[in-house]
């Protein structure tokens, strides 16, 4: 029998504190990273057409077998703290594919959280470990964790839309969790302008 890997809750005891708060975080990374520290850098490291991995094929049209693919580190005072591989169906061609091929090293946040057309439709967490490609990738930041957290979310505008997979690495535990506060509205101005700076690193 096929154990299933991701799911849509997870049993908060479960997760170390100091990554739950993060893993759980309901509005932007970006604005959350941003609140965070001064020193924020948003790493790209693949951009462009490729092979989907085995497990997001149920989040894509079944004749689909080439996506296109953006895999980042977001980083904090240098340090890598996420890896976050963004997909989307390349035969649904559109303006959504044409924004995320121009996103450079800007934050996906700051189309996500500003464009009022997103729609988050579906959230999953795994624990993932040495046999999963995602895993492996995020080793290349020297992790040497048995198991890595993550979660993975379809973002949907109108009939196109992205999945977007995020890896928490333990280098989140030098953080300490945000304490809790009423929500606040999303900077839009902050977001926009970091997208349109052209710059690895932004001051709050």
């Amino acid at each position: 029998m096929k154990i299933k890997l991701w799911h849509p809750r997870l049993i908060c005891s479960q997760v170390p504190p100091q990554i739950a708060s993060w893993l759980f975080e309901p509005a932007s990374i970006t604005k959350r990273c941003l609140a965070t520290s001064s020193n924020f850098r948003v790493r790209v490291l693949a951009s462009g057409p490729t092979a989907s991995n085995k497990d997001e094929c149920c989040h894509l049209p079944k004749s689909c077998r080439q996506v296109w693919v953006r895999e980042v580190l977001l980083e904090l005072d240098d340090t890598p703290i996420i890896f976050a591989r963004t997909t989307h169906p390349s035969i649904r061609r559109g303006p959504l594919l044409r924004r995320f091929a121009r996103l450079g090293n800007s934050p996906l946040g700051s189309i996500l959280f500003t464009h009022p057309g997103f729609r988050k439709i579906k959230i999953e967490y795994a624990r993932l470990d040495r046999r999963h490609p995602l895993y492996q990738q995020a080793m290349n930041t020297n992790t040497s964790n048995p198991t890595l957290w993550a979660r993975r979310a379809s973002w949907h505008l109108g009939h196109q839309h992205l999945l977007l997979t995020e890896v928490f690495l333990p280098s989140l535990a030098s953080y300490p969790p945000v304490p809790e506060k009423p929500p606040l509205k999303l900077n839009r101005e902050k977001l926009i302008k970091f997208r349109n700076s052209g710059t690895p690193h932004q001051n709050r």
